[in-house]
Parts: structure tokens; sequence; C-alpha cells
């Protein structure tokens, strides 16, 4: 055997769980298998080779970032979903960690039959519209049956070897076989083209929704953000921190008119409305730091009609 054909026959045990074979076995082998390899890949590959076995903090660790949507990248034939309202948690085989890497105190139903063997990405989910009530039962420690209201999405498995597109093929097949009414796969398809993307687009804000994700299927996972992984919103949201507020006029004399915010930028402005009288009545203490949307930005780089949304939850 030569040294070339030694080297491809290595190369093929690594990634594919191939194993080698003595000439006899060679010669016996159906072709048949050879050329089925390529057309169902998840079904013909070693699992245990696609998911390594790699310690949690290897692939747990500063989950990948999205990066803003611009109309200008070619988005046709990339992967879209519904971008979640709710808290990005990454399973590492034994705890819910947050994107910030602090634990989640999950009661032992919610995570019973959850893989053991396998890191995932995802978000803790209730409903559309409902993050601030999401906020209020993950981020408690009684572990209450309240998490029963509450769904784990998983949109990525950052431990497996592969593509986009390989890792959600492989997340189909295992999360398939997993007995949890609060574990599922994200729904996930292909985008014809920007045209198709908008009128998703269109249809989820009009049900509430935030926006949608759109995935180069070709991309790996990065611990970073990329350029690979894009959010697509009618309007952009940012945080801030409260420096002040303004009294009210009118029918808010009495209660907070306005917040007067600093953001990344170092840009301060007013954000003036999206809040409740509840809110107003008892506004953001000065240092909190705020989440907040808004068209888009002037020539000066301030943000054109600004909206409070929540108090960042700081995870």
């Amino acid at each position: 055997m030569s040294k070339r054909t030694k080297k491809t026959e290595d190369k093929e045990e690594v990634t594919t769980g191939w194993k080698p074979e003595d000439e006899e076995e060679k010669k016996e082998r159906p072709r048949a298998r050879r050329s089925t390899r390529s057309k169902n890949k998840v079904a013909t590959y070693d699992l245990d080779v696609i998911i390594p076995k790699v310690t949690a903090p290897d692939v747990s660790s500063n989950p990948m970032l999205a990066s803003k949507y611009d109309g200008t990248q070619d988005i046709k034939g990339w992967i879209m979903s519904e971008k979640l309202d709710g808290i990005r948690c990454i399973w590492d085989g034994e705890n819910m960690k947050s994107r910030a890497g602090n634990k989640f105190y999950v009661p032992d139903f919610f995570i019973e039959n959850f893989p053991k063997d396998m890191v995932l990405d995802g978000e803790l989910f209730l409903e559309r519209g409902e993050f601030q009530k999401t906020v209020s039962i993950v981020k408690k420690q009684d572990k209450s049956d309240r998490w029963k209201q509450i769904k784990y999405l998983v949109f990525d498995g950052p431990g497996i070897r592969g593509n986009f597109s390989m890792r959600l093929k492989v997340l189909e097949k295992k999360l398939s076989d997993v007995d949890s009414k609060y574990l599922e796969l994200h729904k996930h398809e292909k985008c014809k083209d920007e045209k198709h993307l908008q009128e998703e687009m269109k249809r989820v804000v009009a049900l509430g929704g935030e926006g949608m994700m759109i995935r180069d299927p070709k991309s790996k996972y990065e611990h970073r953000r990329v350029k690979t992984m894009l959010k697509v919103k009618e309007f952009h949201d940012d945080e801030a921190t409260v420096i002040g507020s303004e009294k009210g006029t009118g029918r808010l004399e009495r209660l907070m008119g306005a917040l007067v915010v600093k953001n990344k930028a170092g840009k301060v402005f007013k954000v003036g409305s999206g809040f409740t009288d509840k809110e107003r009545a008892s506004p953001p203490k000065k240092g909190t730091t705020i989440t907040y949307r808004y068209f888009e930005l002037t020539k000066d780089g301030v943000p054109r009609f600004p909206t409070y949304m929540r108090v960042h939850p700081g995870m």
C-alpha cells in the first residue's frame, strides 16, 4: 500500500468513522454501499464521530452571536427561522447556562431526559411577547412548576462536526429520539430569495414575533460574532444606561415623562415612549441598563424614534 493511499484512508477514518480493512475484505465489499454514502450522510455516518466526546467547556462557552442583516448580503439558499423573544441558553450535558455562563436553576423534571452526550444551543421560550414573564421564571432559583410553561427550542449543536446544514440534520436525528415535552428542535426552512424572507418576516411580525434569523448553510460554529448568522428586524434594538429622567406633562404630570439614556456609542438621548403607566410611576433607576428599539440612526448617530422595551436582564 502506498503512502498516498494510506493517507487518504486515515483521513476518511477520522472524518466518517470508516475503519481500515484487509485486502480480502476490500474485494468482498459491495459497491452499492460506496454509492449511497453521499446521498444520506446522517443515516450512514457514525454519530459518535460527528459528535465527538469533548468536554462541555470546550464548546459551551462564548456562544456564536449574530450580526445585523442590512439587505446587501446574498441570502438565497440560506436557512431561515423565526427570531425568538426568549432567553439564550446553552445545555452542556449537565446544566443549563446563560450566554454569560451563569447557571439557571432548572427543576429536575424539565431536564430529566435531555441528552447527556452533547451540547445544545437554543432559547428558553414561553410564547411571543412574553419575554418579561420568561425572565421572571428563569431568574428565580425556586425551581417552581412555572417552568412547565417553558420550552427549550434548540437551533444549533456547537460540538457537532460539520457545517450548519449538517448540524441541523444530526440534531433532527438525535432529538427525535428524546422523550421530553420541554425540548424541541426549532423550525427552519430554506430561503428562496429576498422576497421569500420579507414575506416570512411580515407573517412573523403580524403574529407578534420579533423578526427572523438567517444563516449560511455552509457555515461552521464559531465562538464569536459572525456574518454567517444574521438577525432580520423591522426595527433595530440596542442597550443604553439610564443617566436621568424628565417629569411628564399633561396626563403624565405626576409620572415620569422620559428617560435620559446613554448608549454604547456614547450618544445621549431621551426615550419617552413604550412605557406603561405602572412603569412610569416606578421607572428604571440611574445606572440601570435598558433595551430600546429604534427605526434607524440619524446622520449624527442618534437613534430615531427610540421606544422602551424592557429592563435588560443582565444574564
